[in-house]
């Protein structure tokens, strides 16, 4: 957000073992390729009954995930009426862990480059919870890298002394061993400064310590952080638990290109239904909370990754045995999307942010490394996670592969089924069965579309002709937007790791 801004990042000396699991997405991908050409060429029926499992696979999981994320719009709905102060009043006391007042919370903010007001509309949102006075600090994570970060630290800290408990700031070095210039690392820095300074927080027990990470444009729901502190209190396992909320690209949505509008509501409705559907492994995305403890023992974000949500998660699983768990809390908070000068510049910022969360990729190898590294472990948990990672990074690309060359090339290859083939059963139950799930997927995205639209902020300025047109185009487009702006940038992604080369971290444009 604010102004785009590239950090050069290291490549790393890495071991052999971790560059080839690096490597594992990237071939996988580009196996796939060459599977495809073999089978189009020497077996295209078999080659053509493949895609089509695959397109029947996708739009079952559309299916699925559409009634996902109704019942987390039901949820969402009935968790906005709750008073979470008053439910912790009616918990026996026998059943509390620690009382309202004894917890407290802290927000991390990373920033650079960031507007001030920005950062003022964010930190306005968090002091709307009716007990930020009391039991909120907050951390401004700056970058040394950023002209005048000092100065705009210690202008919102005098603006904002009297709206929360306690307010800090950290400046994050440049230039430090081992370490990007990214999120993770600016998190990392902030995290353990505070270990070193956790005297300012007078009084505070650290086990009664809730740590929020969120990013510069998050506004959190004015609720959210009482139905945290209500599960943290309530919650046995609450050293053990991520806390995540739903995400909404709401923060800008109508300056955004509206080819764009539709990605974003697609987006957060498959959020919603990862935290709403029991059957499917919940991940953190964009801001989240967990306890101070769970924190501590993960040893804090690492300073060399770029995709940090997945990666704290995945550290923790393994920090805590493996009996790591994501609680949903149904108040969605407001994220802001990428958008640019010009269309062009809006639609590569949207590329480029959807390149750098494909980096999570190397989770894969990650989590393999891990389960060999702590045998210990529950293996059923750990392969849960790795299936839950892997399966929707590698659906985005071994997945795309197999159902657009696996369905195009047979025909390209042998002409002739086109024809004569045509009349095959074996050739026209596929091709229907494509057209059905196309047009299954085209009107369950309507569906994402109208309930996505219906919660939107309201608008300022009327939708003129041209806007009106490419946001109905965009429901027909839907297969090409998402190829663009999913598929490939994670091809992308895992390509480069598979050859051992990284990316800048980018900081997106969303205003």
């Amino acid at each position: 957000m604010g102004v785009q801004q590239l950090d050069v990042v290291r490549n790393f000396p890495s071991t052999s073992t971790e560059r080839v699991l690096d490597a594992l997405p990237g071939v996988s991908v580009w196996l796939a390729f060459i599977l495809c050409l073999v089978f189009s060429a020497t077996l295209p029926r078999l080659m053509i009954l493949g895609a089509m499992s695959v397109a029947t696979y996708c739009t079952l999981r559309f299916v699925v995930a559409s009634g996902a994320s109704l019942l987390g719009w039901r949820r969402i709905y009935r968790w906005q009426c709750r008073n979470w102060h008053q439910e912790y009043l009616s918990v026996n006391v026998s059943h509390r862990y620690c009382e309202w007042e004894d917890v407290h919370h802290v927000v991390l903010m990373p920033n650079f480059n960031e507007p001030v007001d920005v950062l003022r509309e964010s930190l306005n949102q968090l002091a709307k919870w009716e007990h930020a006075k009391q039991q909120m600090t907050v951390v401004l994570a700056m970058e040394s890298a950023e002209q005048d970060s000092i100065q705009k630290a210690q202008s919102l800290q005098a603006e904002y002394i009297n709206q929360f408990a306690h307010i800090f700031f950290t400046i994050h070095p440049e230039g430090l061993k081992d370490e990007m210039q990214c999120k993770s690392a600016n998190l990392a820095w902030a995290g353990r400064w505070l270990r070193r300074n956790f005297a300012l927080l007078a009084g505070i027990q650290p086990e009664n310590v809730i740590v929020t990470t969120m990013d510069a444009d998050t506004h959190w729901h004015t609720h959210y952080f009482s139905a945290v502190t209500y599960f943290f209190i309530t919650n046995p396992q609450r050293h053990t638990t991520f806390w995540q909320a739903p995400i909404r690209y709401h923060g800008n949505v109508w300056q955004i290109n509206p080819l764009v509008r539709l990605i974003n509501a697609y987006s957060s409705a498959f959020e919603l239904a990862y935290l709403a559907a029991g059957w499917w492994l919940a991940l953190p995305i964009s801001s989240y909370s967990m306890s101070w403890s769970l924190l501590e023992k993960s040893g804090f974000w690492d300073t060399n990754v770029i995709a940090d949500e997945w990666h704290m998660y995945v550290k923790s699983f393994f920090a805590t045995g493996t009996s790591l768990t994501v609680q949903p809390i149904y108040l969605p908070f407001s994220a802001f999307a990428t958008t640019g000068e010009s269309v062009l510049v809006a639609l590569k910022n949207r590329y480029t942010q959807t390149l750098r969360h494909a980096w999570g990729s190397k989770e894969i190898g990650y989590i393999i490394s891990r389960i060999i590294d702590t045998p210990q472990n529950s293996l059923h948990r750990s392969l849960r996670l790795l299936l839950r990672v892997a399966h929707d990074l590698l659906l985005s690309s071994v997945g795309w592969v197999l159902l657009s060359v696996g369905s195009i090339l047979p025909f390209i290859f042998h002409p002739s089924l086109l024809t004569d083939g045509m009349s095959s059963s074996s050739i026209i139950s596929p091709v229907l069965l494509f057209q059905v799930s196309g047009v299954v997927i085209i009107l369950l995205s309507v569906l994402f579309w109208r309930i996505d639209l219906s919660i939107r902020p309201e608008r300022q300025i009327a939708m003129t002709r041209v806007e009106r047109f490419w946001s109905v185009a965009s429901l027909f487009l839907l297969p090409f937007l998402t190829m663009v702006f999913v598929t490939f940038p994670v091809i992308h992604a895992q390509t480069l790791l598979m050859i051992g080369t990284t990316i800048p971290f980018q900081v997106s444009r969303k205003l």
